[in-house]
This record gives structure tokens, sequence and C-alpha cells, in this order.
């Protein structure tokens, strides 16, 4: 009997730790659709900028295994943070290269914020950890990830103000 209560709660563990990220992940959407939805607002409708995007190199660097990267070498590496409770901190923005990958950027989404929940919260119709969640629902969008390296690449290529 206890040989199965203890693979039983082993196997329950590892599920848990395996499917935490997905169902963070879904809760974050189901969450945002259903308030957006409440102000008439879709997600792809939001505005927001990468100021907050934090170099790590020099720009326009000297290194040549960042000036000379394609476009297609640029990646992002999703920074999570716990096992069981996971939430996502930030993105990261690499080049992959030959030998490891070169961090260029990254995106702390603390700092993600989008105008119209601002608005919102001092409004008083949201609260500061629903706005974490639609700002994390826009940061994970296809498009914002594709912007995210369309800006650093752009950044890389031609100067942080050009």
């Amino acid at each position: 009997m206890s040989q199965y209560f203890i693979l039983v709660v082993i196997f329950t563990a590892l599920i848990i730790i395996f499917t935490s990220r997905y169902f963070y992940l879904l809760q974050v959407k189901i969450i945002t659709r259903k308030t957006l939805k409440k102000y008439h607002v879709t997600l792809s409708e939001l505005h927001y900028s990468f100021e907050q995007i934090v170099f790590f190199h020099t720009l326009p660097s000297q290194i040549e295994a960042i000036n000379q990267a394609k476009k297609s070498q640029f990646k992002l590496r999703f920074d999570y943070e716990g096992f069981i409770f996971v939430k996502l901190t930030g993105i990261y923005i690499e080049i992959e290269s030959d030998e490891e990958p070169i961090i260029i950027a990254y995106l702390p989404l603390k700092n993600f914020m989008l105008p119209f929940l601002d608005e919102k919260i001092n409004e008083g119709d949201i609260d500061h950890p629903l706005s974490k969640k639609i700002s994390l629902a826009k940061a994970l969008h296809p498009d914002t990830l594709n912007e995210m390296i369309n800006e650093v690449y752009n950044q890389v290529q031609f100067g942080r103000y050009n």
C-alpha cells in the first residue's frame, strides 16, 4: 500500500511540475480574453512600446558575431521563475551562434505596461495584478514577439536611436 502511495505522490508531483507552465499561460489567456471583451477591445488593438528593453551590448556593436547576424539568428528565450507556481518574468533576445547563444537584450515583463491598462487602473476598473496578466498576454502575442525581434534586430544593425 505505501509503495503505491509513494508512486502516486511522485507521479502527481511530476504532472503538476510539467503542466504548470501550460496552465499558467492558459489562465492568463482566459482572463485576458474575458477582461478585454468587457471593454470591447482586442489584444491586437492594445498599443505598447519597447522602451523597457535592456541591451547588454553597446549599439552599434564592434563584435563581429553581433554585427553580421542575420535576422533569422535572433531567437527568444522565456525567463520563468518557479517550478510549481510558475511565473514568466522576462524575455531574452539572443543571437544563435556556433558556440553558445549571445544574449543581446532582455525585456523585464514587470516593466512592460500598456497605456490602455494604465488608464483603466487610474479609473479603478482593474487592479495592478490583472493589468500585469493582460500585459503578459500582449507580450506573448505572436505579432508582439515578431515585432520584438524586429526592434532588436534594427537596433543592432542601425544603432539605438536611428
